[in-house]
């Protein structure tokens, strides 16, 4: 993410960028196709990979910085994740034998939990 930062910085002080934030909307919807279409192993990641991309230069339009945001993302996952194993824990709930639709109803009362002050706990 840091290179691409770099990358994308350099490039667009010698004017290589889009007019507006519209640009990169547009190329998002675009690079999101094609790894939606790409076949292959290797298409997958080379699209995923210009993915990623476009998203560290949507970042820049926004004056946010791609590595904090992703650092700060995966500290909300974790957390919220935490306070899963947290609340299955208190219910006797083994995650791993419950489905998709029941670990999502936790996820949701976890997010709203913490969102309204509660800490998170290591379980």
């Amino acid at each position: 993410l840091a290179r691409s930062q770099k990358i994308q910085g350099r490039v667009s002080r010698i004017g290589f960028d889009w007019p507006d934030i519209t640009g990169v909307w547009g190329k998002l919807d675009e690079e999101i196709a094609e790894l939606k279409a790409a076949p292959s192993l290797e298409e997958r990641s080379a699209e995923l990979g210009d993915v990623l991309f476009v998203l560290v230069n949507l970042a820049r339009w926004l004056d946010v910085d791609a590595e904090t945001a992703l650092r700060e993302a995966n500290g909300r996952f974790t957390q919220r994740f935490q306070k899963i194993e947290q609340l299955a824990a208190q219910r006797s709930i083994k995650l791993e034998e419950i489905d998709f639709a029941a670990l999502d109803l936790l996820w949701e009362e976890a997010k709203e939990l913490l969102a309204n002050g509660e800490p998170s706990a290591k379980v």
